[in-house]
């Protein structure tokens, strides 16, 4: 719901907070605004006394400002003979309405209430300090108003003080929205079912409800009278509507919009567009749209029909096609002022950084700076990914594909040439691996190339093999192949490309052993206790065995836990194995894995708490880990997915290093399927716990 300004009327000085009865005529609304105190409201009020109100749960608080409505008449009288001559027909219409309005009010007291806009129940003072910048706004109003004695009407704007000058060349946006139907600000504005609309709403087709408005999305009535329409009518789109459940209507279907979004940035704009395309042409036909940009208040910036497509990038900046436009393409224009920032931009984006990306009829992307006013990678890649957090790298492609390396200066740092720079995920920035090295691989042959930060290659292209996407990196080390081919042996070099260690792997068996979910370190396969189900279950029932120690592990060694859990599972597993359970029973408490000891495993670490999964490109999960191992052991526990090149692995390894110190290692279980399996043992658990899901055939890295 958009935040507002709202001006009441009550029946007595607001001291102390207390519900406001409308039934019994306590209070009236007169008008409201979204997202700002309209100037108006301000000089109405004036200085000003503060006051409280049961309007926003705050209490006692001093958060409204109330003046006797004498006073308010009084200046609006002074501002009307001031300044209506300077205004158009349907202006001084609106003064005769404002006029209406304060006059039949029954009320002695005129509220400004601004809780929506500013109060924050953690910051009180921020809030006190609000109020007195309103009142100061009301106090230079008034007395601007009445300099001495009765003010002689203006015969050009030039003649009012300046400080009154918004209220006649900016009336639409300073004056509010006048309707005794405000009141309805007295509640939360939302939704309403079919048989809770008003009348006037129930004779109107509701298509959508815009939450960010408070306002229905709407359309004409159907043809009542069933009459047949003429074909051009026919195959034109229905005109559409906002208006709010109280009867503000923010998009008259005068207009001539006939469909609403918000844009890619979310913030205080409405585009409205109108579809001209004949439908009684071929399909083929291109589309052709006429657009317009207004705020949530309903006041044009940009009335339908002085755009083409638009759309709001950030918030003070549209990129539309303008009609007549010479150079092809649209324009990037700051709203607030009207400036062109840019012309010749197809298209245009905020990206999870921060920085605008812009495109050109050549399809190429260039990086500006937040507010559009500064280009800093000009229109020469296909396009640039994320910058890291501190803006000083990203990854960009040509239109081959290629990658390379780009400064927030513009420098190229890495010619596009690599088939990939590793990083986390496509839009992610560069991946800074030891020694502060960038990394980039190409695929036809497997290679890669060591770079320091600067772009300069620090080794010679390696071979190497991956099944990731990204190279395989330990700690200060990386795997890489002797040569290429399926006999290359396995080796494990440092971060300025020198070989540390052969393992003595070819590249085809680490490529078996990957597969099969074992260590690259790993020289042979082990060999799987082939123990039936029953022979597990009747041994763990003694409270000894394989199944019993596993789950002594997993519960931290207490033994009452660890005693439940084994008891719970024997239940389970005895239920499934019954002659008249299903013929799946037992596959489903396993988890469908051919070996009871793997199934069990999982059964076991998945019915802990000290235990989760999830996705294998979900980073969040890592930064907010906290599994409930006891004391305080997760405190000051901090990591940043892009500080750290949105590798999830290194999360979960500094999360390791800062569980070490408290007794417990962090474990990483083969999973099943695309996501980390992750829980916790103590670090004494830690040799057996590795041992016992070894006999299951599972990788662990603990």
């Amino acid at each position: 719901m958009p935040n507002a300004s709202v001006l009441f009327s009550l029946h007595e000085f607001p001291d102390h907070a207390r519900p406001l009865d409308e039934d019994a005529g306590d209070v009236a609304g007169l008008a409201e605004w979204f997202d700002a105190v309209p100037a108006l409201f301000s000089l109405l009020v004036g200085e000003g006394q503060r006051a409280s109100s049961a309007i926003g749960n705050c209490d006692d608080a001093q958060v409204l400002l109330a003046a006797p409505m004498e006073a308010a008449r009084a200046r609006w009288q002074q501002f009307r003979a001031l300044a209506a001559a300077l205004l158009p027909m349907e202006a001084r219409t609106e003064m005769d309405r404002i006029q209406a309005a304060l006059d039949s009010s029954p009320h002695p007291w005129l509220v400004l209430d601004t809780i929506d806009l500013a109060w924050d129940s953690s910051n009180p003072e921020a809030f006190g300090a609000h109020l007195g910048q309103l009142q100061a706004d009301g106090a230079a109003l008034v007395a601007a108003l009445q300099p001495g004695g009765a003010p002689a009407p203006c015969t050009a704007e030039t003649e009012l003080p300046e400080v009154l000058r918004p209220l006649v060349s900016d009336w639409r946006r300073q004056w509010g929205w006048w309707s005794d139907q405000v009141i309805a600000r007295l509640w939360t504005v939302e939704y309403e079912t079919e048989d809770e609309r008003a009348p006037f709403l129930q004779a109107l087709t509701v298509d959508d409800w815009r939450p960010d408005l408070a306002a229905y999305v709407v359309h004409p009535p159907h043809d009542a009278n069933g009459g047949k329409k003429k074909r051009a009518e026919a195959n034109r789109l229905p005109p559409v509507g906002l208006v709010t459940p109280y009867g503000r209507w923010l998009l008259p279907f005068e207009a001539g919009a006939t469909s609403v979004y918000q844009g890619r940035a979310s913030g205080p704009w409405v585009i409205a567009l109108r579809d001209d395309t004949d439908k009684t042409k071929k399909k083929s036909a291109l589309p052709s749209v006429a657009g317009g940009l207004m705020d949530r208040n309903g006041v044009w910036r940009y009335p339908v029909g002085s755009l083409g497509y638009a759309d709001v990038v950030a918030e003070d900046l549209l990129w539309a096609e303008f009609p007549g436009e010479p150079e092809a393409g649209g324009q990037l224009v700051r709203i607030s002022t009207g400036e062109i920032l840019h012309t010749g931009v197809t298209s245009a984006f905020q990206s999870d950084d921060g920085l605008l990306r812009l495109r050109d009829a050549q399809e190429r992307s260039a990086v500006a700076s937040a507010d559009g006013a500064r280009i800093l990678v000009p229109h020469r890649y296909e396009a640039v990914r994320n910058f890291d957090t501190r803006k000083r790298w990203a990854v960009m492609a040509d239109s081959k594909g290629l990658e390379g390396l780009v400064a927030l200066d513009g420098r190229e740092l890495i010619p596009c040439k690599h088939r990939h720079i590793a990083r986390g995920n496509r839009d992610a920035p560069p991946k800074v691996y030891g020694r502060n090295r960038f990394i980039g691989l190409d695929f036809a042959p497997m290679q890669l190339m060591l770079y320091d930060t600067d772009g300069r290659p620090v080794s010679t292209a390696m071979h190497f093999w991956t099944d990731t996407g990204n190279p395989i990196v330990e700690g200060d080390r990386l795997l890489t192949l002797n040569e290429g081919g399926p006999d290359a042996q396995v080796q494990w070099v440092d971060f300025d490309g020198r070989v540390l260690e052969r393992t003595g792997m070819t590249r085809a068996a680490f490529h078996e052993a990957r597969r099969e979910g074992r260590s690259p370190n790993a020289r042979r396969k082990k060999s799987v206790d082939d123990t039936s189900l029953q022979a597990i279950c009747d041994e763990a029932a003694t409270g000894r065995g394989w199944l019993a120690d596993l789950i002594g592990c997993v519960w931290l060694g207490d033994k009452a836990a660890g005693q439940a859990a084994l008891q719970a599972l024997l239940d389970q597993l005895r239920a499934a194995m019954a002659p008249e359970a299903g013929p799946d029973a037992v596959t489903a408490l396993l988890w469908g894995v051919d070996n009871p000891k793997e199934g069990l495993v999982y059964a076991v670490t998945g019915g802990s708490p000290l235990f989760t999964t999830f996705d294998w490109k979900d980073s969040d999960a890592v930064k907010s880990l906290a599994l409930p191992v006891p004391g305080n052991a997760w405190d000051g526990f901090q990591w940043e997915p892009l500080d750290n090149g949105d590798d999830i692995t290194e999360g979960l390894d500094a999360a390791r290093k800062h569980l070490a110190p408290h007794g417990y290692a962090l474990y990483e279980l083969q999973s099943l399927g695309d996501c980390y399996a992750v829980g916790a043992v103590r670090t004494k658990d830690r040799s057996r716990f590795k041992k016992l899901v070894g006999q299951a055939a599972l990788q662990l890295v603990i």
